[in-house]
C-alpha cells in the first residue's frame, strides 16, 4: 500500500530502486538550482566576476536536466556519469575516481572558479558530498539535491556537519518536487520535503535556511 502511494504521488519507495538508482531531476528542482546558485555567489569574490566567468560541474549529470539553465550563461559546463544517458558534454566516469588533477587538466585553458552541482544516488549521498567538497578550491560551492533528512544521523554529523564542513546555507523547498525514475510519468507533487545544500569549501559559520517558494528564495 505505501509504495502504491508513492507511484501515484511520483516518488519513489526504498523497496523498488532504479537502475543505477537514477532517478531525474525536475525542471522545476532545476530552475530553483539556478536561482540558489545566484544567491549563492553573491558576496563571493571568487565569483565577483558573475556565472559568465563560471565553470559548472554536474557530478552525477544523467540526462543533464540540472545543466539546462546554466548552459547560455555559464562559462563552461561539464557533466560526469557511469552511464551515457544522453546528455552532451558528458564524461563517462565514476565521480570517485576523479580527481582534483584531473579537472584542473579538463579545465586547464582557464583559471575560472568552479562550482559543483549534483542530485546524487540517495545510498551515496554522503559520499558524494564528501568527495565533491575535496575536489573545491578555498571558497568554491557544492550544491547538493537531499532530502531534508539529510541533516539528521549521528554518521552524517560525525563525518560532515560536526567536522567543520557545514552548509553555508540550506534551500528548502515549500512544495513538495519530485525525482522520479525514467520511464514514470512526474505527478508534479512529490512525497517528500527536498533541499538544496549549499556548501563553501572553508565555511566555518553557522548554516542558514532559506525557502524556495515560487522559483524565488525568501
Amino acid at each position: 500500500m505505501a509504495d502504491r502511494v508513492f507511484k501515484l504521488m511520483g516518488s519513489h519507495s526504498a523497496t523498488e530502486r532504479a537502475k543505477d538508482d537514477f532517478y531525474q531531476s525536475s525542471p522545476e528542482i532545476a530552475n530553483a538550482l539556478f536561482e540558489c546558485v545566484k544567491a549563492g555567489i553573491k558576496g563571493n569574490k571568487l565569483y565577483a566576476a558573475g556565472l559568465e566567468n563560471t565553470v559548472v560541474i554536474d557530478s552525477s549529470v544523467g540526462t543533464g536536466v540540472l545543466l539546462e539553465p546554466f548552459k547560455k550563461v555559464c562559462w563552461y559546463f561539464i557533466g560526469y556519469d557511469i552511464a551515457d544517458r544522453g546528455c552532451e558534454n558528458v564524461r563517462i566516469q565514476d565521480w570517485f575516481s576523479v580527481s582534483m588533477c584531473e579537472l584542473a587538466k579538463e579545465i586547464w585553458f582557464n583559471r575560472h572558479p568552479k562550482i559543483i552541482v549534483q542530485n546524487p544516488p540517495f545510498k551515496l549521498a554522503l559520499e558524494f558530498v564528501q568527495h565533491s567538497l575535496e575536489l573545491l578550491e578555498k571558497g568554491e560551492l557544492l550544491f547538493s539535491l537531499h532530502r531534508i533528512q539529510f541533516l539528521e544521523t549521528r554518521e552524517r554529523f560525525a563525518k560532515l556537519y560536526g567536522n567543520k564542513q557545514k552548509p553555508k546555507y540550506v534551500f528548502v523547498f515549500a512544495n513538495r518536487v519530485t525525482c522520479v525514475a525514467p520511464g514514470i510519468p512526474n505527478k508534479g507533487q512529490g512525497a517528500m520535503c527536498y533541499a538544496w545544500f549549499m556548501w563553501q569549501k572553508g565555511f566555518r559559520g553557522n548554516t542558514q535556511i532559506k525557502w524556495i517558494i515560487d522559483g524565488r528564495i525568501a
